[in-house]
């Protein structure tokens, strides 16, 4: 069996060696915590942890990568969840400069993730706190997400199995007449 610490060093793994091809340096990954599920969460991938604020996840090109979450009070929670060591917790309006900070003189050039989520007032925070401009390191993502880990694949099949059960259960108890929140609150019984 494997546990979710070496699951998760694959994923890093994977994602550091995409990096050493494009010779990125460092990399960047962002997330508003605006949940979209036609969308990689790069923090959850590879730090399993689902941010409540805006988030980064700087990761070098070897060793583990820093998580620097919003809102600070959210800091317990995420020391439990994620395996990783390196956990910080600012308040939004300081997260730029806390990821300027981690990245400090972590080798060049730096490419960014996320930059299509990330509010235009922020991007510019977050460019002038680092001196400049990352290039764009979104395909680095993508081009590791296309193999699932073993982890992963049973997190697929139980949702799918949680699903299955939400549509029988939507077949069953649906009636004509019946209002949505009553179908609402049978669903999410069963799927709970």
């Amino acid at each position: 069996m494997i546990d979710l610490k070496s699951d998760l060093q694959k994923r890093l793994g994977r994602v550091q060696s995409a990096m050493a091809e494009r010779g990125i340096g460092t990399l960047i990954a962002f997330y508003g915590a605006q949940h979209n599920m036609l969308r990689t969460d790069p923090i959850l991938l590879l730090a399993d942890f689902r941010v409540m604020g805006p988030g980064a996840l700087v990761i070098r090109t070897t060793g583990e990568p820093t998580l620097i979450i919003s809102p600070p009070w959210d800091l317990a929670r995420a020391k439990e969840t994620t395996p990783l060591s390196d956990v910080r917790a600012v308040e939004e309006s300081k997260l730029a400069d806390a990821i300027a900070e981690a990245v400090g003189n972590l080798p060049k050039p730096l490419a960014l993730v996320g930059r299509e989520v990330m509010p235009l007032g922020f991007s510019r925070d977050l460019y002038h706190a680092l001196g400049n401009e990352p290039v764009d390191g979104g395909d680095v993502i993508k081009a590791t997400i296309s193999t699932r880990t073993e982890i992963e694949i049973d997190r697929i099949t139980q949702a799918a199995k949680i699903a299955d059960e939400g549509f029988r259960v939507l077949t069953e108890a649906v009636e004509v007449g019946m209002r949505e929140y009553e179908l609402a609150a049978i669903l999410d019984t069963t799927m709970q």
